[in-house]
This record gives C-alpha cells, sequence and structure tokens, in this order.
C-alpha cells in the first residue's frame, strides 16, 4: 500500500487547477475582460505527446521548456517544493508523515510583441488574481470548496513573486510563481 505524500498535494492542486467550472480557465477567462486582455485562454491540463502543450506536473525552468520542447503560452508547472516532517510540527503520532507541504504553480508568460510594450502587467495582474481565486474561493462563498481530502488541507498561506519581463518566448517572457502550504497527513504502516 502507497502512502502518498507530496503525490497527494499535488492531485489536489491539479484537481483544482483543471476544474471546468471553477479552476484556471475558466476563472481566468471571467475576469479577463475587466484586465483588458484575452480571454481565450485554455491550459489543457491533459498532455498529448509529440504536440505543442502548455501544462506539466515538474519544476521546469522556461528557458529549459522553449530550448527542448515545443510549448505553447500561457504555461503552467504544477509540483511540490518541499515537505516538512519535524518532530515540532508533526502533529499525529504514528503517521508515516504529518506536516506541511509546499506546492508550487508557476506560469510562464510570453508576450509576442517586437519591442518593449507600455504595459506589460494586466495578463500577469488577471493570473494572479486567477490563482489567488482559486485557492481561496471557499471562503464564505462555496462553503464545502475547502474540503481538499481527507488527508490533505490547505493553510491559507499563499504568495506569489515575479521575475522581470526579459526577451524570451515569443518575445518577452515572465514567470509568476505561486507557493502554498499544505497540511498532510498519511497513516500508513509503521
Amino acid at each position: 500500500m502507497s502512502n502518498f505524500i507530496s503525490k497527494a498535494v499535488l492531485d489536489q492542486v491539479v484537481a483544482r487547477l483543471s476544474d471546468p467550472t471553477y479552476g484556471y480557465n475558466a476563472t481566468y477567462n471571467s475576469l479577463a475582460p475587466g484586465y483588458g486582455v484575452p480571454h481565450d485562454s485554455a491550459i489543457n491540463f491533459s498532455h498529448v505527446t509529440g504536440k505543442a502543450f502548455n501544462f506539466i506536473r515538474g519544476n521546469v525552468s522556461m528557458d529549459d521548456l522553449i530550448n527542448t520542447s515545443a510549448q505553447k503560452f500561457p504555461f503552467v508547472c504544477a509540483f511540490v517544493n518541499r515537505s516538512s516532517n519535524r518532530a515540532s510540527g508533526h502533529r499525529l503520532k504514528y503517521h508515516i508523515f504529518s506536516g506541511q507541504v509546499e506546492a508550487g504553480v508557476n506560469v510562464f508568460l510570453s508576450f509576442n510583441r517586437g519591442g518593449v510594450i507600455p504595459d506589460f502587467t494586466p495578463q500577469a495582474d488577471c493570473v494572479e488574481e486567477t490563482m489567488y481565486t482559486i485557492l481561496n474561493r471557499a471562503r464564505n462563498a462555496f462553503p464545502n470548496d475547502q474540503n481538499w481530502s481527507d488527508s490533505v488541507v490547505y493553510n491559507g498561506d499563499v504568495d506569489m513573486r515575479r521575475t522581470a519581463v526579459v526577451r524570451g518566448a515569443e518575445f518577452w517572457a515572465q514567470v509568476l510563481s505561486f507557493t502554498a502550504t499544505f497540511e498532510a497527513n498519511q497513516r500508513g504502516e509503521i
């Protein structure tokens, strides 16, 4: 019997991102008009080998992605940064794991313009609101939405960092990196 730790968290994050009603595509496309950005974003959460794709499970740098694979933008990577099962934070005794798992989501943006544009921020701002909405939506509006699973609980800690806009991808590129902390408990066999 497997006792999934990081996989249990990542599966829940990907399930949220790919949800057809409340996930990335639906949320981004509903927010986009307010930011004045195209609202036809579609992340394909099922990778098809041999075709251009825009989602993976794993932490890949934008440069390596561009130099090794056929892809399309925006591009999303979902992964786990770390897990921590410390004695002081070990909440449930006699479990294989009881602690924090930090999941990451990187969103690679590309701006298809030859020269510098006056405002690179609207698309990044829309992605930022999209991710915060997906993770925090359940607060009051949908009471059952924070039921992640029996073994995974989102604790509400999420951070976002933006890289500088640099030459790359289709002309200009930027990465938005999100990290969110989860509590995970896996009983398993000891």
